[in-house]
């Protein structure tokens, strides 16, 4: 995952990754996307927005 700096205060990143679940007793795995925005509070980090989605067929 890659971050861009936004300000001082802000970033927000995102990539790919892949869920994984059970169904009918078989593992079904969904390629997805996913973003994160991040504001820095007192020093420290916190997300204040995320978001994932499957990736299109």
């Amino acid at each position: 995952m890659a971050f861009r700096h936004v300000g001082v205060q802000r970033c927000f990143g995102g990539g790919k990754l892949c869920l994984s679940q059970l169904r009918n007793g078989h593992e079904v795995s969904t390629p997805a996307r996913f973003t994160f925005v991040l504001r820095r509070e007192d020093g420290v980090w916190k997300i204040v927005h995320h978001h994932s989605s499957a990736i299109p067929d």
